[in-house]
């Protein structure tokens, strides 16, 4: 079936979201005054001189600039990563700070902090420091000790009046810190980077005259500050109620944080924001794909504890979708985004790497979620991957969310090699996690070893009453259906009786598990037997035993058999007794020779063997050493990509543009399938053209490939929940010029032509399509001129579906 489409239809989904209220708390601290050094400085740049005033991003506590420290490009990451910083502040040495009057005289339960790189100098240097550093007061500050070649860099808290609060050495590695002192119910405690690094009991001093910058705000000639310095923060907060969390090292604007509370069509977003103490509102964003489309109603969100969790439920999900969202935040520091994550709410599990591997047990590991449905998960395992063995299922509750998985398996042999997967059921379908391989410990002394048994079972039922038996190891034969014990756990050989009408089994290995029974089943294939003289010609192919019983010979005749010529390194063998014939090929013959029947001595009858080269199975050729992959996997699929020599203009933009070619077993567009063909090729505006090669082609995820020809070839096409493909070109599109016709004077707009939607032929045995009023292809032109017939009344375009032989009809086009 080969079918052209060009269809105005549209594809359209709704989600509605709840949101999920936060308890007002009080805020933790409550800053006092707060330098961004740049970042709120009315035009500030790089490279330029700090302006006159530099602002309190809090209050009306400004400082003062004396000197030319300069602003500078903010590279410490830690300060980018929780403020967004972009600039901060450079000082020279002597004459270069900021100052005013103090701005808090509180005497305990307050904060100052800041970033600082250092970057020269010695003697002591002042960073930051609230009042007379020679009488009272608090701040930060570094002793520059050591040589001119190799300096050392200290820094420690400062209570006015000469009592250092911890300390913090650097050699000339230097490097940005963020450095705070707390003082919390009459401790003083130095944070370097958030941890601690000293304390002390001693109170300080009321802070009286300066609050000063890179300097003695009193003295500014006694230790200047040479280096960096920025987001420099003074907070008070509660007795008792201080964390190292409340530092802004320690925080970040927002994130996004993991998708829970699956519930049928349901989940709950979730983000974390630091609200600084400030009034902050938080939201999402959300759709089908990168570009989103859906933005959450705002909700305030609680400044105390920082940072503060805050979620929407958003109901109506498909299952066979993927969404991407991301959190936002706003205060007065602007907007801000956390990073585009994903979801979707269809169930999984995963197998993990076992643990406490000895040499008879394992513990299995593995992670599930349901997503809200109630399911049973447990594993599968044994020694290959056929496995063979399942643990106890456990039961997941309905509204489960992601859950670990644990199960000690016991009476293994040493050294062996064992399989295992994590398996989910919900009632509905059943998904398995990836196939995971261990080795237990090689143990020789077998002193915990517990017995386990061996059966076999034998057909046919004629075999059996022929005298068919098994024997493991060579001992005792045995008959079938009974088992033998006890039997040491490990790798153990099943050999089989041989009978004259029948071909037995190849040996076989077989693997023990403590504590449990091995069961094999084999066949004993019939011997053909022919009247002599009318034996059929024989092919023997090299490594397989041609055998045949010959019949029909007198009572009391001696039969004779003889090979012309006789086959070079091939084994040829006859019984007399019991007719037998065997052969087996070796490695040189090649010619086809005869055999020669003959009954006391007068020839009765001839027949040809022809030797042939062995063709191994197709698993010995390559080496596969694993199971071979689901027909869905990456494994089977092969892509290639052309990418055009020169640009051509294509959804409006001059670009180069690719021809892909992507040919499988099975190929799924789904945005949650591991193979990620959704993912890659989904949305793209640079594929001219796609082209599908399968046996199947499933898509159950909107496929936009905006003004791209697309052909598939495959013996089954399905479209699944919402799946369809959608070539409708980017909507980008200029207002004609306005003319004058020729004709009649008159002056109008000509319709420009849109641009077109990429075609799509397909071409298959069957096609298949959940019932529902999805529009499964959609391909709408772009924005052109009004519709309708052209100017002279003539209808000069447009398209109709084409069907050609064999074709099917098919739901909702």
């Amino acid at each position: 079936m080969k079918i052209s489409f060009r269809f105005p239809t549209r594809l359209l989904w709704g989600v509605v979201f709840t949101m999920v209220g936060l308890p007002l708390l009080e805020a933790a601290v409550s800053p006092v005054a707060w330098y961004r050094l740049g970042d709120k400085d009315p035009g500030a740049v790089a490279g330029a001189v700090g302006n006159a005033t530099t602002l309190d991003f809090i209050a009306a506590r400004n400082l003062n600039r004396t000197g030319s420290p300069t602003y500078l490009n903010n590279t410490v990451v830690s300060a980018t990563n929780a403020l967004g910083s972009t600039l901060g502040m450079r000082f020279g040495g002597n004459g270069n700070f900021y100052s005013r009057p103090v701005v808090s005289t509180a005497q305990n339960n307050f904060g100052v902090e800041a970033w600082v790189l250092p970057s020269g100098g010695f003697s002591t240097q002042f960073i930051v420091h609230n009042g007379n550093p020679a009488l009272n007061g608090w701040g930060l500050v570094m002793d520059v000790g050591g040589t001119r070649i190799d300096p050392i860099y200290t820094v420690s808290g400062l209570l006015g009046g000469g009592t250092r609060v911890g300390s913090f050495s650097l050699g000339r590695g230097l490097r940005a810190m963020h450095l705070a002192l707390v003082r919390d119910n009459g401790v003083s405690t130095l944070y370097v980077d958030g941890v601690a690094r000293g304390s002390s009991s001693v109170t300080p001093i009321a802070p009286a005259s300066a609050f000063a910058l890179a300097a003695n705000g009193v003295t500014p000639t006694n230790g200047p500050f040479t280096g960096f310095i920025d987001e420099v923060r003074v907070f008070t907060f509660t007795a008792g109620q201080f964390s190292p969390s409340d530092l802004l090292v320690n925080q970040r604007r927002v994130t996004t944080e993991a998708v829970d509370n699956f519930q049928g069509d349901t989940a709950r977003l979730n983000g974390k924001s630091s609200g600084f103490a400030l009034a902050t509102a938080g939201w999402f964003e959300f759709g089908t794909n990168a570009n989103l489309g859906t933005v959450t109603a705002r909700q305030s969100i609680n400044p105390a504890a920082t940072p503060t969790n805050f979620s929407q439920v958003v109901t109506g999900l498909s299952p066979n979708l993927t969404y991407f969202f991301r959190a936002l935040t706003s205060n007065s520091f602007g907007v801000t985004t956390g990073a585009l994550a994903s979801f979707n709410i269809r169930p999984f599990v995963e197998t993990l790497p076992p643990t406490n591997v000895t040499a008879t047990g394992a513990v299995l590991q593995g992670v599930a979620n349901p997503k809200g449905l109630a399911a049973d998960v447990f594993f599968e395992w044994g020694t290959t991957t056929n496995y063979g063995f399942v643990t106890s299922p456990v039961s997941l509750a309905a509204g489960s969310g992601q859950t670990n998985l644990s199960e000690t398996i016991t009476n293994l042999f040493a050294g062996g090699t064992f399989h295992y997967r994590a398996v989910l059921s919900t009632g509905s379908e059943v998904l398995l996690g990836t196939n995971v391989a261990f080795t237990t410990s090689p143990d020789a002394s077998g002193s915990r070893f517990i017995a386990g048994g061996v059966v076999v079972s034998i057909s046919p039922p004629e075999a059996v009453a022929d005298g068919a038996r098994w024997s493991l190891d060579g001992g005792l034969e045995m008959f079938s259906g009974l088992a033998q014990g006890p039997v040491a756990p490990g790798r153990h050989t099943v050999r089989f009786r041989n009978l004259s009408n029948w071909r037995e089994p190849v040996p076989l290995e077989v693997f023990v598990v403590g504590g449990r029974t091995s069961e094999v089943s084999v066949v004993f294939a019939p011997i053909p037997t022919f009247a002599v003289g009318t034996v059929p010609e024989q092919h023997a192919r090299l490594g397989e035993l041609v055998e045949f019983n010959v019949s029909g010979v007198p009572a009391g005749a001696q039969l004779q058999v003889f090979g012309t010529p006789p086959p070079a390194l091939g084994s040829f063998s006859f019984d007399p007794q019991t007719g037998r014939v065997g052969y087996a090929a070796g490695p040189t013959d090649r010619l086809p020779f005869t055999l020669t029947y003959l009954v006391n001595g007068v020839p009765v009858g001839t027949n040809t063997i022809t030797p042939l080269q062995a063709l191994p199975p197709e698993a010995g050729a390559i080496s596969y050493d694993r199971p071979l992959p689901d027909d869905e996997s990456r494994d089977y699929i092969t892509i290639s990509e052309q990418l055009s020599a020169g640009e051509e203009l294509f959804n409006n933009v001059s670009n180069r543009v690719f021809t892909v070619d992507i040919s499988g077993k099975t190929l799924v567009f789904d945005g949650a399938h591991p193979a990620q063909l959704h993912r890659v090729y989904n949305a793209r505006e640079n594929i001219k053209e796609l082209r599908l090669h399968a046996d199947r082609v499933i898509i159950r995820t909107p496929l936009e490939l905006p003004q791209t020809r697309v052909t598939i070839r495959a013996r089954e096409l399905r479209f699944e929940g919402a799946g369809a493909i959608d070539t409708t070109p980017r909507l980008r599109w200029t207002k004609p010029r306005e003319v004058t016709w020729a004709d009649d004077n008159t002056i109008g707009f000509p319709g420009s032509t849109g641009h077109d939607a990429g075609d799509v032929e397909v071409l298959v045995e069957r096609f298949y399509a959940d019932l529902g009023p999805v529009a499964r292809f959609v391909m709408r032109g772009g924005d052109g001129g009004p519709p309708g017939e052209g100017r002279n009344g003539v209808f000069e375009g447009g398209s109709d579906p084409v069907f050609f032989p064999g074709s099917r009809s098919i739901p909702r086009m």
